[in-house]
């Protein structure tokens, strides 16, 4: 099930968030008004007492955060004080903190303010500079608006370098500056192989421009790298493939001049990125690359697919050779792909008539999302007519959908009639229409873990919504695919069906698996549902009404909220408790909490009778949880073991460990002669292991997690 699958992943995520909160200025209800209220009054007289740590409140609170442009009065204030040391950082924190798809925003608007930033730019090229900022946040703000500044920028390139110069290169190649390509190449003929990041950058950016001396240092580049045996030149050649899959069918480069450009040898991600080019485009003289790869590539099945949709007669015949020669795959797999071309070879009449059915089904499937999209456009303008044309346009076309596809597309509409229209009743209708499509899946929970909710909380019956978690909850408990997913998300219904029949909140003790409970429930709560409308304040989610959902719609802006809010929002959307202990509970462990998830945190455990899960010191460091595991093996304890390893080596091992006697044990901590610890890569760090086998010496990497306050084993 794969909306259940890879909850260590999910965990990650989260601990980022919460890590991510930590910066959040203190809560003041006073400053945070001001900020939610736009009231430029207000934030003058902040700046007027020298009041930072409330003006950085205000701005955090600022509803244009979420906005594509700044307000005019605000940007005349950043304006008027941008040379004040005090308020300057506070002010310009707004700009550019997002990134959509015009770019960076919120964006500024006048030319004065861009005229103030690039001054501070252009000075500001030994390293970390002006009062409260950096070289590169000031260069994301310097790109954060519309104005024609593409000259300026480029005359900059010479000055900048790393992420400076990767902003100012994103706007220079999106906004198709042909005269910054100069400076482009001679910023990329100083830059050094290891910045790699940035010379991608450039080369997507000679890309979107696009004029004939653009492409062809492009292609002179790839000429370059092919020639190169670092294995970087091969990966920022998969690369460049796979921007130029990115442009729209009919730009250049031309196909022959591409392929012409590529050296004879490819590893493994420019044949991937190559492959998705010619398949995307359908280029048919793309053949011989594609009978090529049924040989070299590692994406053989994928090149054969593509032979057969469009390859040409002498293409399916290279293509066969190809696989008579070929030496890295099984000889089994080999065989059965000839057999399959010399059936095309052999019948052209029947593979053209294959060839038709496709080109009939890829058409009727583009009429269906050209269809779906027209339909979407009336979810902003006309809500009502938007619920109702989607309903029957799923009802005409659910014959040409996986089960999959006409689930979601379900699941989506239910919750657009629930959270934009208000109509919780056609909502459940769209929900039981998407069961028709989960019957003897184990997603069918989805649907009536949401018919539950919109029963519970919109419609107030609490006798359907017992039912409705019920049948969720049997669902679970019959579930043969994943095990431990299903016993987490039950132990959390159960709560909730609880509450709904006696009123028993949750309290106790906060244990691991209640952290891994809500934040996999908030992963599959998340799934087709109504995106929340920015901007996300608290004035916005004291609108939103009472639903769980409600949590997995905010959750990424829900920790940001000061503590009263944040509270408010949990009790008025999870009136149980149990998801939002998880939630709190996973913000603040390991010491990752912000000052408002702290006090929201210390005062909701306190009057809930919670106890928060610690860290435990005895998994602090790689080293410990290493010496703890071999201490439980010496100890012959497979239990203790366990406990040093993540959830999914927990998974892995427990067959192995537990059917091992004690001397199994002993004898294999006792093989082990070193230890020693290697690069750290975010929350991951490596160790070298040696153990004795016989009379050699085998090493060995084992891996450690830091979840949160403790290191576990990840991988060994």
């Amino acid at each position: 099930m794969q909306k259940l699958r890879n909850v260590r992943t999910l965990t990650l995520a989260l601990s980022l968030v919460a890590a991510s909160v930590g910066a959040q200025p203190s809560a003041d209800p006073a400053a945070t008004a001001i900020g939610l209220n736009a009231d430029i009054a207000g934030l003058r007289g902040l700046i007027a007492r020298r009041d930072s740590e409330r003006l950085r409140a205000a701005m955090y609170a600022w509803p244009s955060r979420y906005a594509r442009y700044i307000e005019e009065s605000l940007e005349a204030v950043i304006v008027e004080h941008y040379n004040d040391p005090m308020a300057q950082a506070e002010l310009l924190w707004i700009i550019g903190r997002n990134l959509e798809t015009s770019g960076r925003v919120p964006k500024y608007r006048s030319r004065a303010l861009f005229e103030q930033i690039y001054r501070d730019v252009k000075a500001g090229t030994a390293g970390p500079w002006g009062p409260n900022g950096t070289k590169v946040d000031y260069a994301v703000k310097l790109v954060a608006t519309d104005l024609p500044v593409e000259r300026e920028l480029t005359a900059l390139l010479p000055e900048v370098s790393g992420q400076a110069a990767k902003e100012l290169t994103t706007f220079l190649g999106e906004h198709k500056y042909a005269a910054a390509v100069p400076a482009l190449l001679a910023l990329q003929a100083r830059l050094p192989r290891e910045q790699t990041l940035e010379l991608h950058v450039i080369n997507l950016a000679l890309l979107r421009i696009g004029t004939p001396e653009a492409l062809q240092a492009v292609l002179a580049r790839l000429r370059s790298l092919g020639a190169d045996p670092d294995p970087r030149a091969g990966s920022e050649i998969g690369t460049i493939i796979a921007y130029v899959r990115t442009l729209p069918p009919d730009s250049p480069p031309d196909y022959a001049e591409l392929r012409a450009a590529l050296p004879g040898q490819l590893n493994r991600d420019a044949w991937r990125a190559l492959i998705d080019l010619i398949v995307k485009r359908r280029e048919a003289r793309g053949g011989p690359e594609l009978a090529r790869a049924l040989a070299e590539s590692d994406r053989p099945d994928q090149a054969l697919d593509a032979l057969l949709d469009f390859g040409r007669p002498g293409d399916l015949h290279a293509g066969r050779a190809a696989l008579a020669a070929a030496t890295r795959l099984p000889p089994e797999r080999a065989a059965q792909m000839r057999r399959r071309l010399d059936e095309a070879i052999a019948d052209p009449a029947k593979l053209a008539a294959q060839r038709d059915q496709k080109k009939s089904q890829d058409a009727e499937r583009r009429a269906f999302w050209d269809e779906r999209n027209r339909i979407l456009g009336l979810r902003n303008s006309d809500p009502a007519r938007y619920g109702a044309e989607m309903r029957a346009f799923l009802e005409r076309q659910a014959s040409g959908l996986t089960p999959e596809e006409t689930e979601r597309e379900y699941m989506l509409l239910g919750s657009f009639l629930r959270f934009r229209a208000g109509r919780p009743d056609e909502a459940i209708s769209a929900y039981q229409a998407a069961r028709r499509f989960q019957q003897g899946r184990e997603m069918e929970l989805l649907s009536a873990l949401a018919i539950g909710d919109t029963q519970r909380f919109d419609r107030h019956d609490a006798r359907a919504a017992l039912a409705s978690y019920r049948e969720a909850l049997q669902s679970l408990e019959r579930m043969q695919q994943h095990p431990e997913e299903a016993k987490l998300l039950a132990n959390w219904l159960r709560h909730e069906i609880a509450y709904v029949e006696t009123g028993r909140r949750f309290s106790g003790a906060l244990r691991r698996d209640d952290l891994a409970a809500s934040q996999l429930w908030l992963m599959i709560a998340s799934a087709n549902q109504e995106p929340l409308e920015p901007p996300f304040d608290a004035r916005a989610a004291g609108r939103l009404a009472p639903s769980q959902y409600q949590i997995a719609r905010a959750s990424a802006v829900v920790l940001e909220l000061p503590a009263a809010d944040m509270l408010g929002f949990f009790a008025r959307h999870d009136p149980a408790g149990y998801l939002s202990a998880g939630l709190l509970g996973m913000a603040i462990y390991g010491g990752r909490g912000s000052p408002s998830v702290n006090a929201a945190s210390e005062q909701f455990f306190r009057e809930r009778g919670i106890a928060p899960l610690a860290p435990n010191p005895r998994y602090a460091t790689p080293e410990k949880t290493w010496n703890e595991f071999l201490n439980a093996a010496k100890a012959g304890d497979s239990r203790a073991m366990l406990d040093c390893l993540t959830a999914d080596m927990q998974r892995k091992f427990a067959p192995i460990l537990e059917k091992m006697s004690p001397a199994e044990l002993r004898a294999m901590a006792g093989a082990v002669v070193d230890f020693q610890l290697r690069e750290s890569h975010g929350d991951f760090r490596d160790a070298a292991v040696v153990r004795l086998q016989g009379d050699r010496r085998v090493a060995g990497i084992i891996t450690f997690l830091h979840d949160g306050g403790d290191w576990k084993i990840a991988e060994m």
